[in-house]
């Protein structure tokens, strides 16, 4: 696990939606587990399973990767402010 993290980053155009990119590195390499516009909080429970919690049920991609369990949270829980950079708010 020393060598295993895991990157969550939000890329995004000025004034657009903005996406969010959740990658596992492993020693040299690097997968994307998923591509959505809903992340609120990402973490390993254990050494070999990785928790994803999104506030709404929508994603465009998702990978699985050998060796991890990869659990997805779509319940709908409140949505992280830090995971609000970028998003417009509609009235």
């Amino acid at each position: 696990m020393n060598n295993t993290k895991l990157e969550w980053y939000t890329y995004s155009q000025i004034g657009s939606f903005g996406l969010d990119y959740v990658v596992l590195k492993k020693n040299l390499g690097r997968k994307r587990i998923l591509k959505s516009g809903y992340v609120s909080d990402i973490y390993f429970k254990g050494a070999d399973t990785i928790f994803i919690q999104l506030y709404k049920n929508s994603y465009i991609e998702f990978n699985k990767v050998n060796g991890f369990v990869i659990i997805l949270d779509t319940l709908g829980h409140s949505i992280n402010s830090s995971s609000m950079r970028g998003r417009q708010k509609n009235n």
